[in-house]
This record gives structure tokens, C-alpha cells and sequence, in this order.
């Protein structure tokens, strides 16, 4: 079964990668959340997209530039929504059963940092599935030392040459890959070797050309239309 996982949460009901987005796909039924940690300057580890501010907040600058007692009562635009830590989001995740892929976002060159801090908390929670993921060929070097045999996925746009390989040296459980910049061949090639997700699917032609393929799981920003199109 394909599993429908909501990118930054459901962002037609609450704002992206917020404790409201996890009670949003409990409300539609959806199992599945994506989401993206970060470090602060003191390197607190939060539940945040971008490397600054301004998108989402009505406050200006980079998040590596303030401590985290400096933005964790800042609200996200048009909400009352706060920008969640990764143990408060982790917390509401086990409370609802919302099992998590959990992308380590490396903006400075803090791959170690990030790892540590992440580590550090989920150690601590196992009644939910916590997928760690990363584009960062050095995020997933450095897991597979300090948390081996876990969950951890090897994200890319465009399929390179070497991916298996990749996936083979840093024992990497699975593999994310941008839907619309990989062949359907190349999509199907992944799937018959190890566990594969597609981003960002938003179309029913979309999830309707690939669920035959053996595809693990589809992100998506609006799961809901395939929570609906699949029970």
C-alpha cells in the first residue's frame, strides 16, 4: 500500500510544519507527516523550512542568527501558530500516532551539529516510525556511524548515476525523489530495488501514473485528495 504523507503537514487547514498541521491529518486520517528541523544560533533544533524568516513570519533575518528563546513565541503569518521545537513537535506526533519523515535541513555546514541534536531526542520515541532524511551525502555519512540500522532516506531531485551506490555505502533504508524531474522507467528502477517516496504529487493523473509502480509512499500538499481518493 502506498502510504499518503502530508508535505509540512496539511497546508490547506494549518500553516506548514506546525503543531496545528500534525492535528490537521489526524482530522483527514492521514498517518504520514513531513517535515523539516533546523538549528537555531544556539543550536536548538526546530521544526522550520526555510534558513530565514521572512516567508513565514512577520519577523526579518536568518534563523542561525537568533537563539531560540529570541523566535519560539513568533507566529507564523495569518495564525496564531508558533514555530514548534523538534521535541514539542516529536511529543504531538506520539500523542496522535503520526509517524514522521523527518528531513535534516543543512544550511551551514552544521551536519554534525544537526545529526547530534536530532539524535538526541528521537532517541527517545518508538511508538511511532521516524524516517530520517536528507539530501546531504554527509548527513546520511554521518548517521549511519552514530544510528546505524535505522530509518534513513537518501533524498534527490534528478536520480544521479550513482544512487545506488550511495545508498549501498550509507545504508540507507530508502530513496525521496522529485516526481516531475525523473522518468516513470527511472521512478519504477528505484522501486524494484529499494524503498522509494515521490514529491510533491498533487495531481490524481500524478499518484494514478506511479501507485502501480510500487512506490512506498507519495508527498503531497494536499493529502487529503488522496486520503479520499483511496478509502
Amino acid at each position: 500500500m502506498c502510504n499518503i504523507i502530508g508535505h509540512r503537514g496539511a497546508i490547506t487547514y494549518a500553516p506548514e510544519n506546525t503543531i496545528s498541521s500534525i492535528y490537521a491529518l489526524k482530522k483527514i486520517e492521514c498517518e504520514w507527516i513531513e517535515a523539516d528541523v533546523i538549528l537555531t544560533k544556539d543550536e536548538y533544533p526546530i521544526i522550520f523550512h526555510d534558513e530565514n524568516l521572512d516567508r513565514l513570519t512577520n519577523f526579518k533575518g536568518m534563523v542561525n542568527e537568533y537563539n531560540y528563546n529570541h523566535i519560539k513565541d513568533l507566529k507564523i503569518n495569518n495564525s496564531n501558530c508558533k514555530i514548534p521545537s523538534l521535541k514539542e513537535f516529536i511529543e504531538k506526533c506520539s500523542e496522535l500516532s503520526i509517524n514522521i519523515m523527518l528531513e535534516l535541513k543543512i544550511y551551514h555546514n552544521e551536519e554534525k551539529q544537526l545529526v547530534n541534536k536530532v539524535i538526541d531526542i528521537i532517541k527517545n520515541y518508538n511508538s511511532i516510525y521516524i524516517n530520517i532524511c536528507s539530501y546531504s551525502i554527509k548527513v546520511l555519512q554521518y548517521l549511519n556511524i552514530i544510528y546505524p540500522n535505522k530509518n534513513i532516506t537518501y533524498i534527490v531531485d534528478k536520480i544521479p548515476d550513482n544512487w545506488y551506490d550511495i545508498i549501498k555505502e550509507n545504508k540507507c533504508y530508502g530513496i525521496s525523489i522529485n516526481y516531475y524531474y525523473n522518468s516513470l522507467n527511472d521512478i519504477k528502477l528505484c522501486c524494484d530495488k529499494i524503498p522509494t517516496y515521490c514529491f510533491t504529487i498533487n495531481k490524481c493523473k500524478d499518484y494514478n501514473n506511479i501507485v502501480n509502480s510500487g512506490i512506498k509512499g507519495i508527498i503531497t500538499d494536499i493529502p487529503e485528495l488522496f486520503i479520499k481518493d483511496i478509502t
